[in-house]
């Protein structure tokens, strides 16, 4: 029997406590301004377009580290595989108006992140898969944007909505097979922890203004 079809003896499975453990981090997160004007439907086009930007810088320095480190650790052996998330961003930007950056200018978005040992990529994975779930809550309101700026440019959160289920499944699945002991329980809260502020971080050079002066259909 492999260790993916044993039945856990705990009445909280781990995802759960990775979920308190990083309710501050996931809060700080959910409530930047960015998400707040879009969910609030006063998030502009150049907003927008920054938004797009910043995903996009981030996946484009994070999506090869990740998928090197699936390998490495043989995830695809235990039923995950990583997806990258460059190209489809990179399209949106075309739709919008925008080339996609080339280079992060020496900012590189994974510098908080460790994925070092297989617990620490599955707590990190844990925050990047789980935000499929956010973004298929935020679609609706990309839609609203594109539909009232006459634009198009949100393939990306579309993807999410469609892929967040199967993904988020073979994600838990994942890291309930791996927290089958204590020892590796606290390197996957603080691989979450990093993935997390990580991002948190990439995000503060967000600007709703960033693009001042460039095309807004608004």
């Amino acid at each position: 029997m492999s260790a993916w079809a044993e039945t856990r003896s705990e009445a909280e499975t781990f995802r759960f406590v990775l979920r308190r453990e990083t309710r501050a981090e996931h809060d700080e997160l959910d409530g930047h301004p960015a998400f707040a004007a879009l969910i609030g439907g006063k998030l502009s086009f150049d907003g927008y377009r920054s938004l797009m930007l910043a995903f996009h810088g981030f996946y484009s320095d994070l999506d090869k580290p990740l998928e090197q480190a699936c390998d490495q650790f043989g995830l695809d052996r235990l039923g995950f595989r990583y997806e990258p998330r460059t190209a489809i961003l990179a399209s949106d930007l075309a739709m919008l108006g925008a080339d996609a950056p080339t280079s992060s200018n020496g900012r590189p978005a994974g510098r908080h992140l460790r994925l070092d040992s297989i617990e620490a990529l599955g707590g990190a994975l844990y925050v990047f898969e789980g935000s499929l779930l956010g973004a298929s809550v935020l679609c609706a309101s990309t839609d609203a944007l594109m539909e009232r700026t006459g634009s198009r440019g949100n393939a990306y959160w579309k993807w999410c909505r469609e892929a967040a289920p199967k993904r988020w499944a073979m994600t838990c699945r994942l890291i309930e097979g791996l927290a089958t002991t204590d020892h590796a329980k606290g390197p996957m809260i603080g691989g979450a922890k990093m993935a997390f502020r990580s991002f948190a971080t990439w995000l503060d050079n967000w600007n709703d203004a960033l693009l001042q002066g460039s095309r807004n259909p608004c």
